[in-house]
């Protein structure tokens, strides 16, 4: 199995039909990377020997990651905006009884902050209800 990390999709299937390979499944996805669409991750890594017909799985940055910032703590409008000024729009909450004394606040968020995530996809919101 060559090598194929940090290059393009095509210039990695190049590679790997040229050594025979001809099934090559491909994941875009947020890896934390700034190599936006080379190959992060391939299974199997290099210098694996497997058969010629076996997947090899690559994984590519996707161009439209960005870093969840936190917002545990803030009422919905700051922890909207925060989440807006990071490039999240879709933001859907729920108010519930979760055992805070904090009412109206953010008490958990998901994903969690500090991770690459897609910025078309949500971060949900908990918020203590006032009615618990």
């Amino acid at each position: 199995m060559p090598d194929v990390l940090y290059t393009t999709l095509s210039g990695a299937a190049a590679t790997l039909k040229g050594d025979g390979f001809d099934n090559i499944p491909y994941l875009y996805g947020c890896y934390g990377s700034s190599s936006i669409d080379d190959v992060i991750r391939q299974a199997p890594g290099a210098g694996t020997r497997i058969a010629l017909t076996a997947p090899v799985q690559l994984y590519l940055q996707a161009n439209n990651c960005d870093t969840v910032p936190g917002v545990i703590g803030m009422n919905l409008s700051n922890a909207a905006y925060t989440l807006k000024q990071a490039g999240f729009d879709n933001i859907p909450y729920l108010y519930g009884c979760y055992g805070s004394s904090e009412t109206g606040d953010v008490v958990s968020q998901s994903p969690g902050a500090g991770g690459s995530y897609g910025s078309t996809q949500p971060v949900s919101l908990k918020l203590q209800a006032n009615n618990c």
